[in-house]
């Protein structure tokens, strides 16, 4: 499987498990109670951001992207920088 969603590359799998407010709600409902998960949603298509340039990392031997404990930190700096080259 890892192999497969490696060489897919638009397919990007990530784990909200380390989210802000991740295990709010039930089902999909956490992605509207994370902010951290409703901004990477937003972020994504809005600048065409791949998910490094969103301050997700890499889990490692994975091809899943996870949130590290200063997503937003990271996203902000990374914002500040995109927009700055507009």
């Amino acid at each position: 499987m890892a192999a497969y969603i490696q060489r897919n590359e638009p397919l990007v799998l990530i784990d909200v498990a380390d989210a802000e407010a991740a295990e709010a709600g039930n089902g999909h409902a956490y992605f509207r109670q994370s902010p951290w998960v409703s901004s990477d949603i937003l972020i994504s298509p809005l600048y065409g951001l791949e998910p490094r340039e969103r301050g997700l990392v890499r889990l490692p031997d994975t091809p899943v992207w996870s949130f590290p404990e200063d997503y937003i930190s990271r996203l902000q700096g990374l914002l500040q920088e995109k927009l700055r080259g507009l």
